[in-house]
């Protein structure tokens, strides 16, 4: 990005490589210019996404900057097409300022970070939204920026509706304050609880898939042009669109699919992750982080940073140098790991598998794990610990419903009448069903006879348990969601790779005692 500062209005002219050239209100110039949101430079969108997909290398501090721009143009998009909804200035700036600091919160390699948290400190249950409210928050107070907002009309209430559009309601009252009657559609901006159209996903659904590599058809301008705040029938005003843009909303969802299923999901960046989380784990206890607020200090775990703004601060991705240039003997497990990282000695993908049973509980992969490593023989040369249970589930954004069922169209004949579209209205070829479901099984060991004596025992623990068939195929084998003639758990073409690999799998087990 190459920015310009305006000399009359403070603002600044970004170039991105998305959007190109675009203008941001000078207070969040403010909040660009620091060292809080500057930090979003060193933190990697996609994780461990990038070292399968070298192209991948771009950031939260772009990502941010392209939500902030479309955030703005949508809010003044609306406000110029219908001047009866009484958008502000203070409306549209504060729309802006919240899709820029909306991940604030992230922790080293995205969303990544999440999962360590789960797996260092699961009581915690961290999500990256609260901290970006407590990092925005913070950001506030070391940098003065108040006294500038103030001036410039934000007031109280106006910080709120940013921390709302950011975090959600209150979890007290589970009511928005900043907003409310017929502004509350406004909400519906950076973070769409109704339907998940947002542009936040506009934003990285164009940004990922250029840097990934990833056509798309999607084609979000279609969405500001169309969008319309509606009054529903006891659903109050919301952004609505036009009937014959429902194509498009199937496109965006149907993106949303192709990027978990082709790179977000993709197994080996999965293992990646993976790795890298036991990575922090093992350094976690002996890698301190300092405190600026107590600098006698000896210093703060990774994991309990986010209790303290001003280390969470600190954190970004070079956690992994710090490992890397580490000359203790503690780290040392964590500089192996790291360097079997780099050096592509990665763990083994196993199989995968997917659940037959349609009683809608909870996959307990503990328990799956358990249940396998129950069933190791000594001459496996493996223990539980070695095998590692994953559940990856791919939707259109809202489980196994269809979203566009929570959007709401308008025609060209009654723009102020907002209606529902059925699937069955629009074609016949479009999914049925929006959710497909993976267990898939990776191992520590890397040795050839140890994955295939940790198949085997999955493929008989699979078979005891209402589960398809294990295959190695089975995680590429259909690029499309289940259609309701298929079969429902395997399809067609996965149904083909089990054929071509049974008899691979066979020979395996009869040299492994079960």
């Amino acid at each position: 990005m190459a920015p310009e500062m305006e000399a009359t209005t403070g603002w600044k002219v970004f170039n991105d490589s998305v959007h190109g050239h675009f203008e941001l209100h000078r207070l969040c110039v403010l909040v660009i210019d620091t060292p809080q949101f500057q930090r979003l430079r060193h933190i990697k969108q996609l994780g461990g996404t990038y070292y399968v997909f070298p192209s991948a290398a771009h950031n939260r501090f772009e990502h941010s900057l392209g939500v902030a721009y479309l955030a703005a143009e949508l809010v003044s998009t609306l406000r110029r097409n219908q001047p009866e909804l009484n958008i502000t200035d203070i409306d549209v700036v504060c729309v802006s300022l919240a899709g820029l600091c909306h991940d604030l919160g992230h922790g080293p390699f995205s969303h990544m970070w999440e999962t360590f948290m789960d797996q260092v400190r699961p009581e915690r249950r961290w999500k990256h939204e609260a901290t970006s409210v407590e990092m925005f928050q913070y950001m506030l107070e070391q940098n003065g920026l108040m006294e500038s907002f103030t001036e410039a009309g934000l007031t109280e209430l106006d910080i709120t509706f940013i921390k709302e559009q950011i975090a959600g309601p209150c979890p007290d009252t589970g009511k928005y304050v900043g907003r409310t009657g017929k502004k509350a559609f406004l909400y519906e901006i950076i973070s769409n609880k109704r339907n998940g159209i947002d542009v936040d996903k506009w934003d990285y659904f164009c940004r990922d898939s250029h840097l990934l590599g990833i056509n798309i058809s999607f084609d979000y301008k279609r969405c500001l042009l169309y969008s319309r705040v509606i009054e529903v029938e006891n659903e109050g005003f919301q952004i609505c669109t036009r009937d014959k843009e429902v194509g498009n909303m199937y496109d965006l969802f149907y993106t949303r699919w192709v990027l978990h299923r082709r790179a977000y999901q993709h197994r080996v960046c999965r293992i990646v992750e993976r790795m890298f989380c036991d990575l922090l784990a093992l350094a976690d206890p002996h890698l301190l982080l300092p405190d600026p607020s107590r600098p006698d200090s000896p210093g703060v775990r990774m994991s309990e940073a986010c209790d303290n703004m001003g280390v969470f601060s600190q954190l970004t991705d070079h956690v992994q140098q710090l490992v890397a240039q580490s000359v203790t003997e503690e780290l040392e497990p964590a500089r192996r790991l790291l360097r079997d990282i780099h050096t592509r000695r990665l763990y083994k993908f196993v199989c995968a598998s997917q659940p037959t049973a349609k009683d809608g509980k909870e996959i307990d992969t503990e328990a799956i794990r358990r249940g396998v490593g129950a069933l190791l023989q000594p001459e496996d040369g493996l223990s539980p610990d070695d095998l590692m249970v994953d559940v990856i589930s791919i939707t259109y954004g809202m489980g196994n419903r269809n979203p566009i069922d929570c959007v709401r169209f308008y025609s060209k004949e009654n723009p102020n009448t907002a209606m529902i579209i059925r699937r069955s209205d629009v074609s016949p070829l479009l999914p049925d069903k929006f959710r497909e479901t993976y267990v898939m099984m990776t191992c520590r060991q890397r040795e050839k006879n140890k994955v295939a004596a940790a198949r085997a025992r999955f493929e008989k623990w699979s078979s005891s348990n209402q589960y398809s068939l294990p295959s190695r195929e089975l995680w590429f084998g259909r690029m499309s969601p289940v259609k309701g003639g298929e079969d429902e758990t395997l399809g067609e073409l996965e149904q083909t790779g089990r054929r071509r690999n049974l008899s691979l799998r066979r020979s395996v087990s009869s040299n492994i005692d079960l």
